[in-house]
C-alpha cells in the first residue's frame, strides 16, 4: 500500500521542497524566422527581498527543454523573449 505524504517547505530556510509556480500555458517561438512569431514573458519580485528563481520551458509534450536561474532584487522585473531564450541568449540578471 502507498501513502502519499505532503510536501511541506518552511519560510526563510533552504530547504529542497517545492515553492511557488508561475505557469505560462502556452507560448509560441518560429526559430527559423528572426521576424517570426515568439513570446515575451515577465517576472517580477513582489517584495523588497531579492529572490532566486528557476524558469524551465518546456515543450506541449510535457518534456524539459531548457532551465535557466533568474537572480531578481527587491520589486524586481525581469523581460525574456522565449526566443531568444532559446537561441541562448539569456537574460541578464542582477548578482547578489
Amino acid at each position: 500500500m502507498l501513502i502519499a505524504s505532503s510536501a511541506m517547505a518552511k519560510v526563510g530556510a533552504f530547504d529542497d521542497e517545492p515553492a511557488a509556480t508561475l505557469l505560462v500555458p502556452y507560448f509560441e517561438v518560429d526559430l527559423n524566422s528572426p521576424t517570426g512569431r515568439s513570446t515575451v514573458v515577465s517576472v517580477r519580485a513582489t517584495s523588497a527581498s531579492a529572490v532566486l528563481t528557476h524558469v524551465t520551458l518546456w515543450t506541449d509534450q510535457g518534456v524539459p527543454v531548457f532551465g535557466f536561474n533568474l537572480y531578481l532584487t527587491g520589486y524586481d522585473v525581469q523581460t525574456f523573449d522565449v526566443r531568444d531564450v532559446l537561441n541562448g541568449a539569456l537574460p541578464a540578471t542582477a548578482s547578489d
